[in-house]
């Protein structure tokens, strides 16, 4: 499997290393499988099924070999310092983020009707000079 960068991370899943500039950080291979799939999907959410058929595919585990992989990949991330996250999801799963890819916050009404308003006060101020 090729590598994926994520971030300032790399993540090699053939040897479940993260790397990032401050270290490297190596996850068991149940718990790297479980990554992948999140680093795959990033920024979207991967159910709980879909995470478990991926580590242990045709095997019956419960629920808590999840839980404790993501709880030992959380440990990875934060020993190494490169910013990513795993949310918790309730009812729908998990979602890898990465605060370096923010998104655009949309602008809402009230800021763009100040914005307007003071350009109005402006124009307005300019033809009375002018006048």
């Amino acid at each position: 499997m090729t590598a994926i960068h994520i971030g300032s991370c790399t993540f090699l899943p053939d040897s479940g290393e993260i790397k990032s500039s401050t270290g490297t950080e190596i996850l068991q291979p149940q718990n790297a499988k479980v990554f992948y799939q999140l680093a795959k999907q990033q920024d979207q959410i991967v159910s709980r099924n879909a995470l478990m058929d991926s580590a242990w595919p045709n095997q019956i585990v419960t629920d808590e070999s999840l839980t404790h992989a993501i709880c030992a990949i959380r440990k990875a991330l934060k020993n190494n310092g490169c910013g990513l996250t795993i949310e918790t999801l309730h009812k729908r799963g998990y979602r890898l983020s990465c605060p370096c890819h923010s998104k655009a916050q949309p602008v809402s009404n009230s800021v763009l009707l100040r914005g307007a308003l003071s350009m109005c006060v402006v124009v307005l101020g300019l033809f009375m000079w002018v006048s």
